[in-house]
């Protein structure tokens, strides 16, 4: 897991972030990757891609994230409802990381980019 470069998607700062996932046993390789670019200020993720290697399986989706609009697409296609403030699993762990918790209460944040999922 990494920050790869501050870079500008949408005419925003964002972070490029990297998750790369090498293993798997013999005869069976995993190779995936999971790319975002989240907001700088809001963390809130603006674009998604996932690059998946896993034994025969080789599937590449990307998804852009309009939080201003609260919309996304998978592939360019038509726009789907999504949250004000979208996470993405990556950019969700960054956020959390800057909430306050505390023991024996529950937090709710229905943010995730993909609300039916």
């Amino acid at each position: 897991m990494e920050i790869v470069a501050v870079e500008t998607v949408r005419d925003r700062p964002v972070w490029h972030l990297r998750f790369r996932v090498p293993g798997g046993i013999v005869g069976f390789a995993v190779d995936d990757l999971f790319e975002r670019w989240v907001d700088t200020v809001t963390l809130a993720s603006l674009r998604h891609e996932q690059t998946i290697h896993e034994g025969r399986c080789r599937r590449h989706t990307v998804f852009d994230i309009y939080p201003n609009r609260a919309t996304f697409t998978k592939h360019g296609g038509a726009e789907t409802t999504s949250a004000s403030r979208p996470f993405d699993d990556g950019s969700f762990l960054y956020f959390v990381r800057t909430v306050s918790l505390e023991v024996g209460h529950r937090l709710d944040i229905p943010d995730y980019f993909m609300p039916a999922t």
